[in-house]
């Protein structure tokens, strides 16, 4: 057990690290789900129970296994004001905005992407609903795929997350208990079996990280940090969530500025850095105020009442996306069932520049989906080609009161018969850089 204690930080609520969790779900037709926006195998609705202490911060890191938890552990409450939020110009916020069509493949097709990386020249995509992974080049080339084949050396059968590590490519299987490694042109180099059951995975020069998708066999901890053959227990979890499983779009996210690996915690409003070689933790604690979901009603309310609740008072419940940019950090809210919020915030966490609606003023197109990635200064949206080019049609064939200017109609031109096939369109929007500066 190793005691942290950590000065008082003026304008910051510093909160302690052993909270307790509170859990809903939410089943539709066999898909759980939180916002209708999208759904995910399984999601658990978490909150944390906090408490500011006024002088110092006190926690408790326990390890699991034999050897002793040495990592340091700070939070962090950023209070936001959603109600700063303000209708904008998408050029407010970014300054272009590019395309790219993911080349069609009969044998490749995505059925239900989920994780997407660009790394190391390659756009990797985790299809959960076809169990394959999909390799493009920068420009939406095919490249290869990865295929669930089998349960023999090299193969595997059912997909969970992946990474983009050096020359590597590193891909679990939750049903086979394994991670492959495959080269750069998908060629298998080895795997290795995993002791316990996890989930989402980073790879770091000295330990490999686990989400433990509330497993709890190794105790309750929210992450595990395994090295020479033990599992370390990071960051506490309430038993009561032993057995609720999530599985999402992004898992580990790696901030290429800082080489930081963060991961938000689902339907919670926190998100948690690991420094670079997994070692030093800090967690950021969202805090909206009076427009937060409150804990109680998550272990008081049945998942039915609690979703009403959240959708009927306009409540926050959980971070949609946060990602790390080059001055800053992009997050994205839902008050509610359908009002989001996109807050911009400095490198140190404080918000610069919030909106709740904008009027696109850049291509003019819809601004259809999620955010569901982040490459470099960019947000990325992954749009059905279809529905790309439906979109398109709408807003400007026969519309002379749109003018026809952009990068985006010599796209449609070039790739109007590929965008009619069952493909998706890569959408990046380019964040300014004056967004983090008030």
């Amino acid at each position: 057990m190793q005691l942290i204690i950590i000065e008082w930080r003026e304008n910051l609520a510093i909160q302690g690290e052993g909270l307790f969790m509170f859990v809903a779900h939410f089943q539709i037709l066999g898909v759980v789900l939180k916002h209708k926006q999208y759904a995910m195998d399984m999601v658990v609705a978490l909150s944390n129970l906090r408490r500011a202490l006024p002088f110092f911060l006190i926690c408790f890191c326990f390890g699991c296994g034999e050897e002793k938890n040495e990592e340091s552990t700070t939070a962090i409450s950023v209070p936001i004001d959603l109600n700063k939020s303000e209708n904008g110009n998408l050029s407010d916020a970014y300054q272009s905005i590019d395309y790219i069509l993911l080349e069609n493949s009969d044998t490749l097709s995505l059925i239900r992407p989920m994780k997407v990386i660009m790394s190391e020249g390659l756009i990797g995509i985790e299809d959960r609903g076809g169990e394959k992974y999909v390799f493009y080049d920068q420009k939406g080339k095919l490249r290869f795929g990865l295929s669930a084949s089998g349960d023999g050396p090299g193969e595997f059968i059912r997909t969970e997350d992946f990474q983009v590590l050096g020359e590597s490519i590193l891909i679990k299987d939750p049903y086979l208990n394994k991670i492959l490694t495959f080269d750069l042109n998908g060629v298998f180099k080895k795997e290795e079996k995993l002791s316990s059951i996890l989930g989402n995975f980073y790879r770091t020069n000295s330990s490999t990280l686990f989400y433990s998708k509330n497993g709890f066999d190794l105790g309750a901890y929210y992450f595990f940090r395994y090295r020479k053959n033990t599992f370390e227990g990071i960051f506490e979890a309430d038993q009561r969530l032993e057995g609720k499983v999530y599985s999402g779009k992004d898992g580990f996210v790696l901030n290429p500025f800082t080489k930081e690996i963060i991961f938000t915690i689902p339907f919670e409003t926190t998100s948690v850095i690991f420094s670079k070689d997994g070692e030093n933790i800090r967690t950021i604690n969202f805090d909206f105020g009076r427009d937060q979901a409150s804990m109680e009603d998550f272990h008081r309310l049945n998942p039915q009442q609690f979703d009403e609740r959240v959708k009927n008072e306009g409540l926050v419940s959980e971070i949609s996306s946060f990602y790390p940019l080059e001055d800053g950090y992009f997050l994205r809210v839902f008050r509610g069932e359908k009002e989001f919020h996109e807050i911009f915030l400095d490198k140190e966490f404080v918000p610069t520049a919030q909106f709740n609606k904008y009027k696109n003023d850049i291509d003019y197109m819809p601004i259809r989906n999620l955010p569901w990635f982040f490459s470099e200064n960019k947000i990325g949206y992954l749009i059905p080609s279809f529905l790309f080019l439906e979109d398109y049609e709408k807003k400007f064939i026969n519309n002379s009161e749109v003018e026809i200017k952009g990068s985006i109609h010599q796209f449609v031109e070039e790739n109007k018969s590929e965008l009619k096939k069952d493909s998706y369109v890569l959408v990046f929007l380019e964040v300014k850089n004056s967004v983090f500066r008030k």
